[in-house]
């Protein structure tokens, strides 16, 4: 019998910076990107919502940037709160790979497996028309890995990166 698929394909890897900023010049120089796409969380002001860590409810401030790498999104991280799943992440490890989201054959019942496999749900929440699931699979697979379902995120804002 063939093994059940649970995570499905990678579309994301999340990496978590200390300053986004500087990072975004390195990322263009070393990828040839012109432009980044870039989005605000702010859940005290209604930007995301629902977030929770350790199942606790938890507000987070962030700066994301993201692009697009043949079928895989590169999503790069800022936390400007702390007590969240970024800010203890950088806080612990510094600067690196935090998540590797995948898209679930289902977003509910491939949770529910994770969670029965010593994969706790450490995070959850909602941007936009989005909800996704962070599950510590470090023990395992040696990152966090994140769920999601929804419509892909609407930018707040484009980056350019050239000056011409």
């Amino acid at each position: 019998m063939a093994a059940r698929e649970v995570l499905g394909e990678i579309c994301q890897i999340g990496i978590v910076v200390d300053k986004l900023e500087p990072a975004l010049g390195h990322y263009a120089d070393l990828f040839g990107l012109d432009r980044l796409n870039i989005n605000h969380v702010d859940t005290s002001n209604g930007v995301g919502g629902d977030f929770t860590y350790h199942g606790e409810p938890v507000e987070v401030k962030a700066k994301i940037a993201w692009f697009t790498k043949g079928a895989v999104e590169i999503e790069i991280i800022e936390p400007l709160s702390k007590g969240n799943i970024y800010a203890d992440f950088l806080e612990k490890k510094g600067p690196g790979i935090h998540h590797i989201m995948f898209t679930a054959p289902s977003y509910g019942e491939s949770g529910d497996i994770l969670a029965k496999s010593d994969c706790p749900q450490i995070a959850s929440g909602r941007m936009q028309e989005s909800v996704f699931r962070i599950f510590d699979t470090t023990g395992l697979l040696g990152f966090y890995s994140e769920l999601a379902d929804g419509d892909p995120l609407e930018l707040d804002e484009i980056r350019n990166l050239n000056n011409s």
